[in-house]
This record gives structure tokens, sequence and C-alpha cells, in this order.
């Protein structure tokens, strides 16, 4: 069974108005912990990050980007 696909919980473009008109160079998503967590889970591995000054772990949230032009 094919996992469905998750969006991310925030997504920006960054777009640059070429000679040509206005397009998106680049893209920029909050993942949350979504894609860690679901590597922990299916690797068993953990990702966790240890802060030594609050004695605490925790899955750390990603930002991914994506550059390029479309079009």
């Amino acid at each position: 069974m094919a996992t469905p696909s998750v969006s991310a919980a925030t997504a920006r473009p960054l777009e640059y108005e070429f000679p040509f008109g206005w397009n998106e160079i680049e893209g920029i998503h909050d993942r949350t912990d979504f894609d860690l967590n679901r590597h922990q889970e299916h690797s068993g591995k953990k990702l966790e990050y240890f802060d030594q000054a609050e004695n605490s772990r925790y899955v750390p949230y990603i930002v991914e980007t994506s550059a390029g032009r479309t079009g």
C-alpha cells in the first residue's frame, strides 16, 4: 500500500520578476517533525536531539528548501 503524500504545514514561494514575467525560483516548506518521526518509526533509529540545558530530547522540525526555475 502506498503512503499518502503529506504536504508541508506551511509553504512559501520566493518569486522573481524576470523579463518574461513572474516565476517562482525557490520554495520554502515547514515540514514540522513529520519526516523525521516517520524515519524513526520505520528505521527503528532515534533521530532525536538532546538539549543538555533543558535535559530533554525532542525531534527537531525541518525547513526544506528547493531552488530552480520552472516554466
